[in-house]
């Protein structure tokens, strides 16, 4: 594989197989970025890490393998997918009222559900119902599902969607336990440091800023945000 060049669909050898888009980002860094329904890349970064540690974590996704892999799928799980999957293509389209439908089907089938419950988020949020958006993101937060090593690039999302909302001490709250999780994620320090900026906490938002960049030192976003907090003075 160190000889090949890395760029399509890899998931994480974990438990439970999440599927992600990876290429090659330069200079030994890989870039691993959520996927469409359609299997292509969103261009939305889930983590950037080195070459060496994406070798160790991500297996190249076969599907003809993938089927005879996993077991049979309760009615129950095949109608939270099917929920799922047509909820999330209503939100790609903004159809925010359809997608809310799906997403609360698929919680009637499992009301903990962490995919469907930030779906019917994003959909709330979609309507303009922030206080309904408010609630399940709230809930969403003290969800022990949601922080696991397997769910990292869920809560990641989850986070900039609280800090996009202006919801500052949940986002704040997200990051610190996913951080309390994987502490080698340089996305995840990044994050946090932008919620603390708008928080008007600047010198820890650099602190952690550097935190990012000792992870990964090629990190240019970070990089580029700390140079401006440093130039703010």
């Amino acid at each position: 594989m160190a000889d090949q060049k890395i760029e399509g669909v890899y998931y994480e050898d974990v438990a439970v197989k999440v599927r992600y888009w990876a290429r090659d980002a330069g200079g030994g860094v890989v870039s691993v970025e959520f996927l469409k329904p359609d299997g292509t890349s969103t261009g939305m970064v889930a983590e950037r890490i080195t070459a060496g540690e994406f070798q160790r974590r991500f297996v190249k996704d076969d599907p003809s393998k993938r089927k005879k892999a996993e077991p049979p799928k309760t009615p129950q799980q095949v109608m939270v997918e099917k929920c799922m999957a047509a909820g999330e293509a209503h939100l790609e389209r903004n159809e925010f009222h359809s997608a809310e439908f799906e997403f609360k089907t698929a919680l009637k089938f499992d009301e903990k559900h962490v995919a469907a419950s930030y779906g019917l988020g994003e959909a709330y949020v979609g309507q303009g119902k922030m206080e309904e958006a408010r609630r399940i993101l709230s809930r969403l937060t003290d969800n022990e599902r949601l922080y696991t090593k397997d769910n990292k690039h869920t809560f990641n999302k989850l986070g900039i969607l609280l800090r996009r909302q202006g919801l500052f001490p949940l986002a704040l709250k997200n990051y610190q336990r996913a951080i309390k999780i994987d502490h080698t994620d340089p996305v995840l320090f990044y994050n946090l440091a932008r919620v603390l900026y708008e928080m008007q906490q600047k010198e820890k938002a650099a602190g952690f800023l550097k935190n990012a960049l000792a992870i990964d030192p090629g990190f240019k976003e970070a990089a580029d945000f700390l140079a401006n907090l440093e130039k703010q003075g």
